[in-house]
């Protein structure tokens, strides 16, 4: 009797990048036929990790090709299952935040370099077209950007401890000084800025510049995230030396309240429309862009590498930051790509 062909019945997470981790379940799986067993993405062979006869842990494999997932076994191939693969925009960055879409769907990475540098270009442009050009230079450590309804773009100093506004023309001034170490910003409905120093304040500036103090959270070794859900909380990471570090919630009067647990060195966050969290647990060899419901239900929504940020252009596209890197995938579209 001839074996059958193996069959692929989930992938999970459905979404990766070059060095992510993903499970996949199917069914005519052979531990005993490792050696003969490939995984094909989009052509490209991945780094089976674990296999059983139900389950493979595999590695997406680098400059893996647009496509369908395989399992192959003795030349006898699955039938293609879809997966969503991030294209590699550039390796020439250096984000330490979530980059940002504008409303055009240009979208814009920071290159941070290290504490005390200048480097060349602070930050670059990539169009929609995929072409990277420079956009702003001369704001050392660029960290944290958001932008404001006008189209301006603010961009923190983590070594000067200055927040800078770009307008679309790109002429910068200084919007705020004196903040810290400030890395997450994130505007509220009535345009005042928030903005993370990560020795454990949460600064609130007004318009004209004026910063107060709004909560104090744990101090972070490395950055703070920031983010409003829809119900006008303040969302906050702060990744220290624990494995285990929280995602916290900061209501309007400032009252900080422990919201999800467990992660390793969460970071870059995001909320969407439907107001489920997205966060990137920058854990060194099992990274993840994990999604929150509303409800609190937690599941994987991207594979890959250490992610440190993301963001959403619309409901068309995710843009995702790695430390040297930015990757721009596809979103389904009604169940499709």
């Amino acid at each position: 009797m001839r074996p059958r062909a193996p069959k692929i019945k989930n992938i999970l997470p459905s979404y990766g990048i070059e060095g992510g981790k993903v499970l996949i379940e199917g069914s005519g799986f052979d531990p005993e036929d490792a050696a003969s067993t490939q995984i094909l993405f989009g052509g490209t062979a991945g780094r089976i990790l674990l296999i059983s006869n139900s389950r493979i842990l595999t590695q997406i494999p680098e400059e893996a090709g647009s496509g369908p997932v395989v399992v192959q076994i003795k030349n006898k191939p699955s039938e293609p299952f879809d997966f969503h693969m991030g294209v590699r925009l550039s390796n020439e960055v250096n984000p330490v935040d979530n980059p940002v879409f504008d409303s055009k769907g240009n979208l814009y990475v920071a290159f941070s370099g290290k504490r005390g540098e200048t480097v060349p270009i602070s930050v670059f442009r990539v169009g929609s077209d995929g072409e990277m050009k420079p956009h702003l230079s001369n704001i050392p450590n660029a960290s944290s950007m958001i932008f404001d309804d006008d189209g301006n773009l603010y961009v923190s100093s983590r070594f000067e401890g200055t927040v800078y506004r770009a307008t679309p023309r790109a002429d910068v001034t200084i919007y705020a000084k004196d903040l810290g170490t400030p890395t997450g910003l994130a505007f509220d409905q009535k345009g005042f800025l928030y903005v993370g120093d990560r020795s454990g304040r949460i600064l609130k500036v007004s318009p004209d510049g004026t910063s107060t103090v709004f909560a104090e959270i744990p101090e972070s070794m490395v950055a703070f995230h920031l983010a409003f859900d829809l119900d006008g909380n303040l969302l906050v990471t702060n990744p220290g030396l624990s494995s285990y570090n929280q995602i916290w919630m900061v209501d309007k009067y400032g009252k900080v309240i422990p919201l999800h647990g467990g992660f390793g060195r969460p970071q870059g966050l995001t909320v969407d429309d439907e107001g489920n969290i997205y966060v990137c647990e920058a854990k060194a060899g099992d990274s993840a862009i994990w999604k929150i419901g509303r409800s609190g239900e937690m599941s994987p929504f991207v594979a890959g590498p250490v992610m440190v940020g993301m963001a959403f252009y619309k409901k068309k596209f995710l843009a995702v930051a790695a430390p040297n890197a930015i990757y721009k995938l596809p979103l389904k579209q009604n169940g499709k790509s």
